[in-house]
């Protein structure tokens, strides 16, 4: 991210413009812009010169990318270990069913067993 704030901020500050002024103001406009707020802010890369408008516009398009796929890869990380952890707490689910039948079965005797199938 510090890179992207650096490549952003440099082209600005020599200009007028009150959100990419100084390196503060830059990260917080980037972040404003990464959670969907850059239309106000978008319009500022218009007021650079020529080859800094274009160069700006895309470093941001570029950003922009990476953060997306970070998200979806950090989105599907989460749901690989819930589902995980739903498939181990079944697992454990079993394993202690199967050590009460266990328990029970042992202390049952055989000839409580044989005096119930009699009846």
């Amino acid at each position: 991210m510090e890179k992207a704030v650096q490549a952003i901020y440099i082209p600005f500050r020599d200009t007028e413009n009150p959100v990419f002024s100084d390196p503060l103001e830059t990260i917080v406009g980037i972040f404003s812009m990464s959670v969907g707020d850059f239309e106000d802010l978008y319009e500022y890369f218009s007021e650079l010169s020529s080859p800094f408008q274009g160069i700006c516009k895309a470093i941001f398009c570029v950003y922009m990318i990476m953060v997306t796929i970070l998200l979806v890869n950090i989105l599907i990380a989460m749901m690989g270990r819930t589902y995980e952890m739903v498939t181990n707490s079944q697992k454990e689910w079993f394993r202690q069913w199967a050590n009460i039948v266990l328990v029970l079965e042992q202390t049952v005797t055989t000839v409580t067993i044989t005096v119930a199938m009699s009846r």
